[in-house]
């Protein structure tokens, strides 16, 4: 009877013994669990920022680039409005001329008219 006691004793030793060792192992991959959603939760947090960063620099690049392109627009159209109005002032002048040589013109053809008829 007491070698039957003694391995119940034992039995129930191990029975607790691997109880004991289920619960730290369960204990174990619940911490590991936790750790690695720890270290997910930073890995995603950090690609969002480093997103976000890489959002921020290229519309910062964007905003220059469009600027860049604005004054260059603006440079090109002063240039245009220069020709134009230099265009123009030539127009004018060759205008003036052509009326000043029409009426030198007109003025000869009619000296000349008069030359013939006396």
């Amino acid at each position: 009877a007491s070698v039957l006691a003694g391995e119940r004793q034992n039995a129930a030793r191990r029975v607790k013994q691997e109880e004991v060792r289920a619960e730290l192992a369960a204990d174990a991959a619940a911490e590991q669990i936790r750790a690695a959603s720890a270290a997910k939760e930073a890995m995603v947090s950090q690609a969002r920022d480093y997103s976000d960063s890489i959002v921020a620099d290229v519309k910062a690049r964007l905003k220059q680039e469009l600027d860049r392109q604005a004054a260059d627009l603006a440079a090109v159209q002063a240039r245009v409005d220069e020709a134009s109005r230099l265009s123009a002032e030539r127009v004018r002048a060759a205008e003036a001329g052509l009326a000043a040589a029409r009426a030198e013109a007109t003025a000869r053809l009619a000296r000349a008219d008069a030359a013939n008829q006396d």
